[in-house]
């Protein structure tokens, strides 16, 4: 079905002019009906994915992003009760990558929430404390700002020069994790320093209804400098690169473990209860580990996110929390692909019936939504899972994140991938531990942008 056809049910997006010249459209929201469509990809694949090393990106696949504002005399308590983060002395104007867990120490959220006053807050992802709020009966209000604003995240060498000629101001006073409000053609907006990719990188929030307006201004100052758009199988591998823990790239959530949670975002007609299911999220499993979901749970400590957590503090899933920490099982690391092995596959696809494995798409999140983990094994024993996987057309790299047993995490471990869907023919590919992350140089928040 083309655009023309496609329009007549499906609206397009109101956070991006729409582009004539582009003929595949694609939604990276819960429904194309709440996102609406945009182009799939808009330069290639290829050259978009270097956009991040090279000039600067803008994308806006995430809108409308699930985002709330917190307020009330309980919020200090309800995100110390409930989330497993240092809290006090959080000051004003500063974000920080929030945590919520459950009693066994698995993630069932994690987003980013600034905080704008004394007792306000606004995050992403932050559905799971609106629901414990409600169920616990904290003091406070939440009000749904997910249609309401804009994200655009850009990242890259030039991103900041690129905004600070669309603000015509100086940036250079935020700092990693803290936000500055700011205009950019004359329309209010917040400018905060994040991202996803490792290299420099900022977000921009503003008013839905300035949203299109504001994309093409960025793109008119930011395209001679060589601006970017991003479309989808590129926004999947800024994860992957930059080596940070995507939910539906390397882990799941275990909503389904919570009928609880379930049952209220049904009841508020949240598009993400889908993945409270597990008939239907099992559907959505590929790969060689199966559709087992609980495969797919994860703690904070194995993917690193250690410093994320106050340990001098109750929080829920402290205690197992805490055995993790002193005796930790896995790691999340990034492994490359052999190419040799990948060679052999591609010239293995020449002979009668044998599959390419997904191998030729860029990434395994970009050519099919479904969430494909595959089995990492050493002497014929499964030592650990691959999350997101990519091509990198920068590093000349086959390479994935991979949760595995830490005695396998050195770099240079030579471990082996099952690749091939449970039930089909599969195959050993060679590979093996790299740096993680792999953008190792020049990484946002160690860059004194102050020197640029």
């Amino acid at each position: 079905m083309d655009y023309e056809q496609l329009k007549k049910t499906v609206k397009h997006s109101k956070y991006v002019p729409y582009d004539p010249t582009q003929r595949t459209f694609s939604c990276l929201t819960t429904t194309a009906h709440e996102g609406g469509l945009q182009p799939y990809q808009y330069t290639g694949w290829r050259d978009e994915a270097r956009s991040w090393h090279e000039t600067c990106y803008i994308h806006a696949g995430l809108n409308p992003h699930n985002t709330h504002r917190l307020k009330g005399p309980d919020s200090i308590k309800l995100l110390k009760d409930k989330l497993v983060n240092k809290i006090d002395n959080w000051p004003i104007g500063k974000g920080k990558h929030t945590i919520a867990c459950n009693e066994q120490g698995l993630i069932m959220a994690d987003g980013v929430i600034f905080r704008f006053g004394q007792d306000e807050f606004v995050g992403t992802e932050m559905a799971y404390l609106v629901y414990l709020a409600e169920r616990d009966h904290y003091n406070v209000t939440f009000e749904n700002l997910t249609e309401k604003q804009f994200n655009f995240q850009m990242a890259g060498p030039k991103s900041l020069e690129i905004i600070e000629k669309c603000t015509e101001d100086e940036l250079r006073d935020i700092d990693f994790m803290w936000g500055k409000a700011i205009k950019i053609d004359q329309k209010d907006v917040f400018v905060v320093r994040l991202g996803m990719a490792g290299t420099l990188g900022y977000e921009i929030h503003g008013k839905a209804e300035d949203a299109v307006d504001i994309y093409r201004y960025i793109l008119e100052k930011g395209e001679p400098l060589g601006l970017k758009q991003l479309g989808l199988p590129a926004y999947g591998m800024t994860h992957i690169e930059g080596g940070f823990a995507q939910n539906l790239l390397d882990f799941l959530e275990p909503w389904s473990e919570d009928q609880g949670f379930v049952e209220w975002m049904v009841k508020n007609k949240d598009g993400m209860a889908v993945f409270g299911n597990k008939e239907i999220l099992s559907h959505m499993l590929s790969g060689s580990a199966g559709q087992e979901v609980s495969l797919r749970y994860r703690n904070p400590i194995e993917l690193g996110w250690i410093k994320e957590c106050d340990f001098n503090r109750d929080f829920i899933g402290k205690k197992v929390l805490l055995q993790e920490l002193n005796d930790p099982k896995r790691v999340f690391v990034t492994l490359e692909w052999d190419p040799e092995d990948l060679t052999n596959v591609f010239r293995e696809a020449f002979e009668p019936d044998s599959p390419l494995y997904g191998i030729t798409d860029p990434n395994d999140f970009g050519s099919n939504l479904a969430m494909v983990m595959d089995k990492v094994v050493k002497d014929g024993e499964i030592i650990g899972y691959t999350g997101g996987r990519m091509f990198s057309s920068f590093y000349r790299q086959m390479i994935s994140t991979c949760i595995i047993e830490i005695r396998f995490g050195q770099i240079g471990t030579e471990v082996y991938v099952v690749r091939g869907t449970e039930g089909t023919k599969q195959r050993l590919i060679k590979a093996r531990v790299a740096r993680h992350p792999y953008i190792h140089e020049n990484r946002n928040e160690m860059i004194n942008v102050h020197n640029l």
